[in-house]
């Protein structure tokens, strides 16, 4: 059974009455949007209807079946994309340059690869987040895909990170990415002190690879004297151009040391040098001394 008329817009409709006189169909316009839905019928495709897409970029078709139990079963059997004004931007990641892969003191090639996340994760791959690692498996060297984050290890690194919404990938980073031993250079371990379970207080040489290092024990040990001891045990002396010494025997008393400001100090207002020499067993670096 069928019915026809005319909308406020203008706009033509008819309508498909099922056998409770329920419409199947119908037509609307809403200012500048136009907007169709119901249930028809094709000999190739059985019953479908037309449904416009959330996002407003697509018109797509739900098919039912051929019978009327499978119209009445209300299951949805395919969905075909009819109508839509953007371009597929699909699943796939791609490395499209071999790539040099240092692991394991070896170094691999891993080779262009395509990652299909429609056929890696059928059923989880809208909406979703994955950690992308590049690996060695069985002396081969390939890029994996991870749901979980997953620490690096002695064959593989995490080198970036894909995120999907409903329709396509959002966001896709990846970066070249070093380690020695346990240590990576990411800056989000600025402010973890325990990068990947790494308690940092507890590393020790092997962990960065360098386990072969040994603490020797100090050889020699420096000891520097204080300037009160500097002025207890150096000589002093007045030195002039000709014998005999010292100069003016008077000056060598005239050495001071200041206990507030821990300095050596000598007043005398002389012409001829003054000045102090460290006995053999004392091994001291230089000093300078200020004349008044």
């Amino acid at each position: 059974m069928t019915a026809g008329g005319y909308n406020s817009g203008g706009r033509g409709f008819r309508a498909l009455l099922n056998s409770d006189l329920k419409p199947t169909f119908s037509e609307s316009v809403y200012g500048s949007y136009h907007t169709v839905s119901g249930i028809y019928y094709d000999d190739s495709l059985g019953f479908f209807s037309i449904a416009r897409h959330g996002s407003g970029h697509a018109t797509y078709s739900y098919s039912w079946g051929k019978s009327s139990d499978d119209f009445r079963s209300g299951k949805n059997k395919q969905t075909s994309y009819i109508l839509s004004t953007r371009v597929a931007e699909g699943w796939q990641i791609y490395f499209t340059q071999e790539v040099q892969f240092f692991i394991g003191s070896t170094t691999h090639l891993i080779p262009e690869a395509t990652l299909d996340l429609q056929t890696l994760y059928p059923s989880t791959h809208k909406s979703n987040k994955f950690y992308i690692y590049a690996t060695v498996d069985g002396g081969v060297a390939h890029y994996m895909l991870s749901e979980q984050y997953v620490a690096d290890s002695s064959t593989a690194i995490y080198i970036g990170v894909c995120e999907t919404d409903e329709t396509q990938i959002t966001n896709l980073q990846v970066n070249r990415a070093t380690r020695l031993g346990d240590f990576r250079e990411f800056t989000e371990h600025l402010t973890d002190s325990k990068p990947h379970g790494l308690d940092l207080s507890q590393v020790t040489t092997d962990d960065v690879g360098l386990g072969l290092l040994e603490n020797k024990s100090i050889r020699n040990t420096l000891v520097i004297p204080t300037f009160k001891e500097v002025f207890d045990g150096w000589y002093r002396l007045s030195h002039q151009g000709t014998k005999p010494y010292p100069a003016i025997p008077a000056e060598t008393a005239t050495w001071t040391y200041n206990e507030a400001t821990d300095a050596i100090r000598n007043t005398t207002n002389s012409v001829g040098l003054v000045g102090m020499v460290s006995p053999d067993d004392v091994a001291v670096g230089d000093y300078d001394f200020i004349t008044g």
